[in-house]
C-alpha cells in the first residue's frame, strides 16, 4: 500500500515510520490518483482546505486532490472534520475518524492521565498524596485519571452529572459531587476534562489563589483561562498531551487502529 501522511505532531511523525515497519510505502508529497490512504493529521483541512504541519509549513489541498483519490481510498484525520466529511460525499473515498475507534481512545486517555500526572508532579512544590483534587467530568480521560491518582492516596472528589456512576467512583475510595454543589471548589488541584463550560466567573472567584486549575479538555474548554489568570489563580492548559508526552505510543496505538480499519476492508 502507498499513501500520504502529514506530520502535524510528532505521533504522526512516528505513525508513518510505523507504518512504513508494517511494508506500507508512505510520503507526504504524492499523486493523489495513485494513495491508498490518507492521514491528515490531528485536525485535518480547514475550509479552505489548509492544512498547518509540524513545522508551520502551510499544505493547500483543493477539491481537485479529492476528486483524483480513488474510490478505495482510505481517509482519516484523528478528529472528526466537516470538510473531510463534506468531500467524501462528493467524490466517493471513504473518510473515518481515529477517534472513533473505542481501543484507540481507551489508550489516548491513559496516556492522557498519566501526562497530567507529570505534569502535576513537575509543576507543584508539594506532594500529590494527600493534595485534594477535584476531577471535573467522569468520561473516559476522568476514569483513567481517577484511577492513576489512586496509587498517590489523594483526597478526590469527581464531579459529574450521571448518578449511575456514583457506587463505582465511591468504591475507588472517591468523593461524589454534583456541579451545584460547589463543596468540590475547596480543592488544591482542579482538573477539568469537559468540553464545555463547568466553572463559571463566579465559582473562579470563589476559588483559593493557591489553588490550581488544570484543562485537559478541548474547546470550548470547562472555564474562562484568561479570567481565571486575571484573578491571580495558576491555570496550566494542557490539550492533546499525547502529542508531547509518549506520542511514539499514541503513534503505535493508531497505527493499530489504521491496521484494524484495513483488516476489516479485505
Amino acid at each position: 500500500m502507498i499513501g500520504i501522511v502529514l506530520n502535524t505532531d510528532r505521533r504522526f511523525r512516528c505513525l508513518g515510520h510505523d507504518l512504513e515497519q508494517m511494508g506500507m510505502h508512505v510520503s507526504e508529497k504524492l499523486d493523489p490518483s495513485q494513495a491508498d490512504f490518507v492521514i491528515f493529521g490531528l485536525k485535518g483541512p480547514d475550509r479552505l482546505g489548509k492544512v498547518q504541519l509540524e513545522n508551520h509549513d502551510l499544505l493547500s489541498f483543493d477539491e481537485s486532490f479529492f476528486q483524483a483519490l480513488p474510490q478505495h481510498c482510505l481517509v482519516l484525520s484523528y478528529v472528526h472534520n466537516a470538510y473531510l466529511e463534506m468531500m467524501a460525499a462528493r467524490y466517493g473515498f471513504v473518510y473515518l475518524a481515529f477517534e472513533d475507534d473505542e481501543r484507540l481512545a481507551k489508550i489516548n486517555a491513559d496516556l492522557t492521565a498519566e501526562a497530567c500526572i507529570s505534569e502535576l508532579i513537575a509543576r507543584r512544590p508539594y506532594a500529590l498524596s494527600g493534595s485534594r483534587i477535584s476531577i471535573l467530568g467522569y468520561g473516559r480521560i476522568g476514569k483513567a485519571l481517577a484511577a492513576m491518582l489512586q496509587g498517590f492516596h489523594v483526597d478526590g472528589t469527581i464531579v459529574l452529572r450521571n448518578r449511575a456512576y456514583d457506587l463505582a467512583i465511591q468504591a475507588l475510595g472517591y468523593r461524589v459531587c454534583r456541579f451545584q454543589d460547589e463543596a468540590y471548589l475547596d480543592a488544591d488541584i482542579i482538573i477539568n476534562t469537559v468540553p464545555a463550560t463547568v466553572l463559571y466567573e463566579a465559582q473562579l472567584e470563589r476559588l483559593d489563589k493557591q489553588t490550581m486549575l488544570i484543562e485537559l479538555a478541548s474547546f470550548p474548554y470547562g472555564f474562562d483561562s484568561a479570567k481565571a489568570m486575571s484573578l491571580g489563580l495558576e491555570v496550566a492548559l494542557l490539550p492533546a498531551l499525547p502529542a508531547k508526552y509518549a506520542y511514539a505510543s499514541s503513534a503505535a496505538a493508531m497505527a493499530q487502529a489504521f491496521y484494524r480499519q484495513l483488516e476489516k476492508r479485505m
